[in-house]
């Protein structure tokens, strides 16, 4: 622009823009950024945030790559830029449901404002300074005396690297049937928002337990599908490296066209590209044994999660427990170099071809181990639908979801825990896993007690738990079951007695089911019956019960199990009931066996 033009026209911004350029120093920019906001003039305001914008691109430019080149991003921006104004994304998107809160955000049900046919998509948010790729980035930096490092620690500022953009291009063009779809992604200055399409329907986990009884044959269309999903995204060049029964999920037929079974693939918030894979990312129990080491590694971590994925689909049970301390961890990478135990049930009714590729997906050599490519073209995936009707009346069941332990990952949240991500020290040790610090103080038995609460309070299951020491045997923790069941919140009760062990009304419960009830409390027995209850919002209901002490550290607690009966088939509801309680007992047992290594640390003080 020449002197006459800016001479020549009013004073507006840009000139303003121009000159506040000229400023460079750092206590310059402070004073005007302290001016702005005691102006707070919007004007000022505007001119400070471009400007702002323009210096950090500078910055940007002279920060390291993750592989420790410097370089300019040169790939075009995937996320559209947001304002700097407060519930930018909420102007474009309403929010409706809010699903869940994984480890390193949230996912809610959203609309679009203007989309007139009002269709429901999913946004993740997560805050930069959470997302795993980029802690990467940041962390393998920290210890770093290259100048970028400390940069990075000066400014706060989390870096965009060019791998990570490339990353979030490949995923706005992921096409596949088996993959979820992503359509656009949002970024501000403190969070990213990756819309995706809503996937109705059950996670794989759920569609175990809803099914009956699991035969080889619908194990096959399943695996089919995972393995076409991730054959899609590494011809990509993609590592998803989170495979899981919960990042699988099962359509329902009117969400897909032909009437078979469709799964699609979810979540690859923890991906990256095959040329930067490196790094113990993934969820316990699932990981391949390379993950755990300091060297990058292949698609392969992806085939063996799946292995994991068709261990559980043949069994019903994991074939690896996870680590929750120091020294179990040496175990479970033990335990993954030695593979499963193919001999145990029901393993031996599988055919020769299935356990074959269970066997090939699971080897801990990484080079030895099968692709998806290669998995696909084994002779089991390749079996002929027509010929499996043939004899698919004639074949064995192998396992029966009221039995399986998998009733025990659901309820307690154990196995299939949150995905997690840990920093490589210089010598490729593991330096942190969220997982694995959580439970470092084993010995403190206060810590397993009140992460055993912890998992009690996800039940689905009405249970509460009670202390028969304490005055008029108080709660200390009751499951998400039994508030949709009571209408009471878990802060109203805990603390409080349990009245129908020790503040029973006399018109209420029969004397000798009060006797029952203390004998019970005291741990002298079981105990299974009908009481009177009341909601939170005054309405009675007949309450059948089943109350067992257990041992949760070096407490002594009761656990009561609870369900709605109608009267008219007690019975059956007693059966039902005496099911649940088994499996609520069995599942903290298992639990606390987990976390112990020590199987005696938990029993149950006498058989249901």
């Amino acid at each position: 622009m020449s002197e006459g033009a800016l001479v020549g026209k009013p004073l507006r911004q840009p000139p303003l823009r121009w000159l506040l350029s000229l400023f460079s120093g750092r206590q310059v920019r402070l004073s005007l950024l302290v001016l702005l906001v005691l102006t707070r003039r919007p004007s000022l305001l505007q001119i400070w945030s471009d400007y702002w914008r323009r210096w950090r691109a500078r910055r940007l430019r002279r920060l390291p790559s993750s592989t420790g080149s410097l370089k300019i991003l040169r790939i075009a921006d995937p996320f559209v830029r947001l304002s700097g104004e407060k519930q930018a994304f909420e102007k474009l998107y309403e929010v409706q449901l809010r699903i869940t809160d994984s480890t390193f955000g949230s996912v809610f049900e959203c609309r679009r404002r203007q989309d007139s046919e009002g269709l429901s998509v999913v946004v993740k948010i997560v805050r930069r300074k959470d997302h795993p790729l980029l802690n990467a980035v940041r962390d393998s930096k920290k210890d770093s005396k290259a100048p970028g490092a400390p940069m990075i620690q000066r400014y706060g500022i989390v870096v965009e690297t060019e791998e990570f953009r490339r990353y979030m291009h490949k995923l706005l063009a992921l096409e596949h049937e088996n993959v979820v779809r992503y359509l656009e992604f949002f970024a501000d200055t403190s969070s990213f928002y990756f819309v995706m399409e809503r996937c109705p329907g059950l996670t794989l986990l759920e569609h175990l337990l809803a099914e009956s009884a699991w035969q080889e044959s619908s194990v096959r269309p399943l695996m089919q599908q995972i393995m076409k999903a991730l054959s899609y995204i590494h011809g990509l060049d993609i590592v998803h490296r989170d495979v899981k029964l919960e990042n699988l999920m099962i359509l329902p037929p009117e969400e897909h066209s032909g009437g078979s079974v469709c799964l699609k693939l979810l979540d690859f918030g923890l991906g990256c590209e095959l040329a930067g894979a490196c790094g113990t990312f993934g969820t316990l129990g699932y990981m391949a044994p390379e993950t755990f080491g300091s060297d990058r590694y292949g698609s392969g971590v992806d085939v063996f999660s799946a292995g994991v994925v068709l261990y559980i689909l043949l069994t019903g049970r994991p074939p690896f427990q996870p680590p929750v301390n120091a020294r179990v961890l040496e175990d479970h990478l033990q335990a993954l170099h030695d593979g499963p135990d193919m001999s145990k049930k029901p393993l031996p009714s599988v055919t020769r071809h299935g356990c074959d590729l269970l066997d090939w997906m699971l080897l801990p050599d990484a080079s030895g181990r099968c692709t998806a490519s290669e998995a696909l073209r084994h002779a089991w995936l390749q079996a002929d639908s027509r010929a499996i009707g043939s004899w698919q009346k004639q074949e064995p069941e192998l396992w029966s979801s009221y039995s399986s332990e998998l009733h025990f990952l659901r309820v307690m949240g154990v196995w299939n825990g949150s995905s997690c991500s840990a920093g490589l020290s210089s010598t490729g040790g593991v330096n942190s896993l969220q997982c694995v610090e959580e439970a470092e103080g084993e010995e403190d038995e206060g810590i397993l007690e009140e992460l055993c609460f912890h998992l009690v309070r996800q039940m689905q299951v009405p249970v509460i738990i009670a202390d028969p020491a304490g005055p008029d045997c108080p709660i200390v923790a009751v499951s998400g079951g039994f508030e949709a069941l009571t209408g009471y919140r878990e802060s109203e009760v805990v603390g409080k007695n349990c009245r129908i062990l020790n503040q029973p009304r006399a018109h209420e419960i029969p004397s000798e089911i009060v006797e029952l009830l203390r004998q019970s409390a005291s741990g002298q027995r079981t105990f299974t019956g009908v009481l009177p209850n009341v909601r939170a919002n005054g309405t009675y209901f007949d309450n059948m019960m089943h109350i067992s002490p257990i041992d949760i550290g070096a407490r002594k607690l009761l656990v009561g199990v609870q369900m709605e009966v109608s009267g008219c088939e007690l019975h059956s509801d007693e059966q039902e009931l005496l099911g649940a309680a088994r499996k609520v007992l069995t599942a903290i047992r298992h639990w606390m066996r987990s976390r112990t290594g020590r199987s005696e640390f938990c029993r149950r003080s006498s058989p249901m």
